[in-house]
């Protein structure tokens, strides 16, 4: 299965239908792969590596 759950319970003013990046930058905000694995507990290669292939990809230069 292609699914994601993200848990925004602690953010106020979130509504169905916002964009929730999990890796790269949002206006402002920058997450990069090294910070979501140190909040993992792993390491930064295996986040990447393990984002399904089959997702699509939005590359932005």
């Amino acid at each position: 299965m292609n699914l994601t759950m993200v848990d925004v319970s602690d953010l106020l003013n979130i509504k169905a239908g916002e964009t929730a990046t999990i890796i790269g930058r949002d206006k402002k905000e920058t997450i990069t792969a090294e910070e979501l694995a140190g909040s993992a507990g792993t390491i930064n290669y295996e986040i990447v590596s393990r984002i399904n292939p089959l997702i699509p990809r939005q590359v932005v230069a």
